[in-house]
């Protein structure tokens, strides 16, 4: 024990030092600004003292390299006079996107419901359906810039939808208005293309603009349109000018159902020419010939405010020291993405195996449980049963296919945590899709043991027990959260009273809450000694038999931290601290014979 303690005290030196060594390296930051206005960047100095400008960032994709230190702050006002400050720290793990993003493990995404900037747009489909268009500058900034300017400038209303090809693209970008179609088609309003850095891969919904050549973009926009083969997907992207920009949710109805009679533009097919729709009574021609075609109605930012974390009485969103930044909307970030946000930000959510995912949610955004009711391969979706929403809105929760998982199966009836936002039409659906959100304890029965989660039926009042606690968690009372888990889990003292069903005798109610506790030096502050004493006594039994490697580590870890924070001279505590040291000791002694993961310690 003593080589190890002193191999632990050395490594704990190495990490100081690699931290106080990157908190004095420069990197170079490099700032993008997809706003419609310049922005002025500054630097703040830590006395107090004046504010001093460092550079003017171009509108609409303009870059700005600033070499920086760890420790920095800048600031920027927006476009509404609202000032931002950000302070540049090195204390945060590095994760990635889940959805196609950059995906080389620098990369945190924060986001509310869904998306970044968020474009609604009318359509002629059907009874007048309207879809969204969620808007990722860090994907592509000049293209996401140059969209959302023609957004703000009412370009694309009323703008004809001349190429529709199922399970291809939907392309359209040859305006209603002939004068300003004519202006913004001229060679010095073309863009440069966006590098790929990342290689954003190209799925069903995506946008991007169209292109002829090296830095030809103007107006011209393809939507990736549903049941695209691989092969398809693979082909786009292979130009310099087609990096994507966006996302349309696959399952909005204008997508699936945009008249497609025409088909595609000549020579391929016999849908508009493109070439007669520039002239000046080129949408008389596509009202003549294309009689039937569909068209969008009006395309309007419909949120484009975005905060940044907050810390005491300024806005403040942490930086890391890696190469890329953006300023979007009214954020600026390095090498993350930041997406809008209602609230305060102090929560994250993780999921995924691999690179970890890190979700940041909205604080009145809960997780639910339910159960898969239906999906349909062919149609692409199916629902998700949850009494809550069934009564809130009188509907199951959509699910699309792109939240299905793709690690493991799946079956009807599997008990599922998930997030609801809205789609386009007004609906509840499903995001961020924990499909086996059930951890379970270890047995002794090793026939038990074998059945995965998520092919296990759980009864009525465990799905309400697991409830609660996601109920206690999204109260932010954690304390309560902590002290009922451990009362399910059968206390400290071993089983509670009375046999539950058999279906539900597994189940871990402890690591439940505390996969869902993100910071314990943040959560430990809000828990009582006398608790933090009962929760090691727990942690200590649960180390005798957790057979995992992950679970053992993570136990390890809230154990360490709830130990290093207990005071055991407080009222609440020592008077019992004796005994329940004794019993500790007495778990922890027989689990270093039996984990096997502690069987050296």
């Amino acid at each position: 024990m003593g080589d190890r303690q002193l191999a632990a005290k050395a490594m704990a030196a190495v990490i100081l030092l690699l931290l106080q060594l990157a908190s004095v390296a420069a990197f170079p930051l490099n700032l993008w600004n997809t706003m419609p206005e310049d922005i002025h960047l500054f630097w703040e100095p830590g006395n107090g003292g004046q504010r001093r400008e460092v550079g003017v960032i171009a509108k609409n994709g303009g870059t700005h390299l600033e070499t920086t230190h760890v420790g920095h702050t800048f600031s920027y006002d927006d476009t509404k006079g609202q000032r931002h400050q950000i302070l540049v720290c090195e204390d945060q793990p590095f994760v990635r996107l889940d959805d196609g993003g950059p995906s080389d493990g620098s990369v945190l995404e924060l986001e509310n419901s869904q998306g970044e900037v968020r474009v609604r747009c009318s359509t002629t489909v059907m009874d007048n359906e309207s879809f969204d268009i969620l808007v990722r500058p860090s994907w592509s900034p000049k293209g996401a810039a140059r969209f959302l300017e023609l957004v703000r400038e009412g370009y694309y209303d009323g703008c004809g939808l001349t190429r529709v090809v199922p399970n291809f693209l939907t392309q359209l970008g040859i305006g209603a208005n002939a004068e300003a179609r004519t202006t913004w088609r001229l060679p010095e309003k073309r863009i440069p293309d966006d590098p790929s850095p990342w290689g954003v891969p190209f799925k069903e919904g995506m946008l991007s603009f169209a292109g002829s050549g090296k830095d030809s973009r103007a107006t011209d926009i393809f939507i990736v349109m549903p049941d695209a083969t691989p092969g398809t997907l693979r082909n786009f992207g292979t130009n310099p000018w087609e990096t994507p920009f966006g996302m349309v949710d696959t399952s909005a109805v204008p997508l699936k159902e945009i008249m497609v009679r025409y088909g595609d533009m000549p020579p391929w097919g016999k849908g508009p020419n493109p070439g007669l729709i520039y002239p000046a009574n080129g949408y008389e021609y596509l009202r003549k010939q294309f009689p039937k075609l569909d068209y969008l109605g009006k395309c309007a930012v419909v949120d484009d405010n975005f905060t940044f974390c907050r810390a005491q009485s300024f806005d403040v969103f942490k930086m890391w020291p890696v190469p890329f930044a953006s300023l979007t909307g009214m954020a600026l970030v390095q090498d993350f993405v930041l997406r809008q946000q209602i609230g305060v930000i102090d929560t994250y959510e993780t999921q995924g195996k691999g690179n970890q995912t890190v979700w940041l949610g909205r604080l009145n955004e809960p997780r639910r449980l339910g159960t898969l009711k239906s999906f349909s391969p062919s149609q692409g979706y199916g629902f998700i049963s949850c009494d809550e929403i069934q009564q809130a809105y009188q509907r199951d929760v959509y699910l699309d296919k792109s939240q299905l998982p793709t690690a493991t199966s799946w079956r009807f009836g599997q008990c599922l945590e998930f997030a609801v936002s809205f789609n386009a039409r007004g609906h509840p659906q499903a995001r961020r899709v924990n499909w086996e959100p059930v951890p379970l304890t270890a047995v002794s029965d090793p026939s038990s043991s074998t059945i995965p989660s998520w092919q296990r039926n759980y009864s009525m009042q465990t799905v309400e027990k697991l409830k609660r606690l996601l109920r206690l968690l999204h109260e932010k009372t954690v304390e309560t959260a902590v002290v009922t888990a451990i009362d399910l889990q059968g206390g400290s003292g071993g089983a509670a009273p009375g046999k539950p069903e058999e279906v539900d005798t597994e189940v871990d109610y402890v690591i439940f809450v505390l996969d869902r506790l993100s910071c314990e030096e943040e959560v430990l502050k809000n828990i009582k000694d006398f608790v933090k004493m009962l929760f090691i006594l727990m942690l200590s039994k649960m180390l005798r038999t957790q057979t995992r490697k992950d679970r053992t580590e993570h136990l390890i870890k809230w154990f360490q931290a709830l130990s290093s924070t207990i005071k055991v001279s407080s009222e609440s505590v020592k008077q019992h601290f004796q005994d329940v040291v004794a019993q500790i000791n007495n778990h922890l002694k027989h689990a270093s014979s039996e984990n096997a993961h502690l069987a050296d310690e």
